[in-house]
């Protein structure tokens, strides 16, 4: 509901696209529980899942980009084990359960037209038709 509210009050401010960056949760690689408890491969999938179901049909809505491909190291510190563990794949690129859903989903979305998708000129340098 939050969610949903502040990109509403956001677009009606300003009015322009957004593009939401930056939402996943930690996970344990092979945590599994039968209800989405956190730090579960459940959980993951679950919570990234209401994120995209409050966004997609908002056609205001840009896009959006989940953190994170994949895990990584941090610094120790007391809120984490040394790794970022958001990440859709492990450190080793393993794919978490969220992986194959999300790809999934991905190949289930209507596709852009072709005449929308980025040209590459003979110079080598990418530029773009969209408005």
């Amino acid at each position: 509901k939050d969610l949903a509210r502040e990109l509403d009050a956001t677009f009606e401010k300003y009015g322009k696209p957004i593009m939401v960056t930056e939402f996943g949760a930690d996970t344990v690689e092979g945590l599994h529980a039968t209800t989405a408890q956190m730090f579960t491969e459940e959980f993951q999938t679950a919570f990234i899942f209401k994120y995209l179901e409050v966004m997609e049909p908002r056609e205001f809505v840009a896009g959006a980009h989940v953190w994170n491909f994949a895990d990584f190291m941090t610094p120790q510190h007391f809120r984490r084990v040394v790794l970022n563990k958001k990440g859709v794949f492990t450190r080793d690129r393993h794919p978490k359960s969220v992986a194959f859903k999300l790809r999934d989903h991905w190949n289930s979305l209507e596709r852009i037209q072709d005449d929308h998708r980025p040209k590459k000129p003979k110079s080598g340098f990418l530029v773009s038709d969209i408005k």
